[in-house]
């Protein structure tokens, strides 16, 4: 059932990006929407699990992203306009977590960002690779971060172990 949602909905996408309706489209549409889910079916059985969202906290990391993306696109543009004062870094940052949907969060999100880039992520202990357009210092990319992982966090209802952030460099 769930298969079959996926290749009418796939095929949908693919007549809508060709803008027409034609028998050429809908049954190449069919072609490609029946490989895509052939090869990213899932083999194994599924882990199941559950997130359980707290709204309000949700809120408050989307509103901290936002804040973010404002300031950095601030940054950015300014080093843009004056390339003299770049000053670049790559800053290992201990995340307090492992579990995989809050890492990927963190790491996505610093991504998103302007003028920071997850480079790699390290496993274990979990580790973000984060390179910086215009680095200040090593304790505010950590500061970022962290504020990034306990919004996450609290957003996905995660508990946090406790870390030394200094162990990385």
């Amino acid at each position: 059932m769930r298969r079959s949602v996926a290749v009418v909905v796939l095929c949908v996408v693919w007549v809508a990006l060709w803008g027409q309706i034609t028998l050429a489209n809908v049954v190449g549409g069919l072609v490609v929407a029946l490989l895509v889910t052939a090869f990213t079916a899932s083999n194994g059985p599924r882990a199941e699990r559950h997130l359980t969202l707290n709204p309000l906290a949700s809120l408050a990391f989307a509103w901290l992203a936002v804040r973010m993306l404002a300031a950095s696109t601030w940054e950015t543009l300014v080093a843009i306009t004056r390339p003299h004062t770049v000053r670049s870094a790559v800053v290992a940052v201990q995340m307090r977590s492992d579990d995989p949907v809050l890492v990927t969060l963190v790491a996505n999100t610093v991504t998103l960002t302007p003028g920071t880039m997850t480079l790699a992520v390290t496993d274990p202990p979990v580790s973000l690779y984060v390179h910086v357009l215009r680095f200040s210092d090593r304790e505010s990319v950590e500061a970022d971060v962290a504020r990034l992982e306990d919004a996450a966090a609290a957003a996905l209802q995660i508990e946090l172990g406790a870390t030394d952030r200094g162990a990385g460099s």
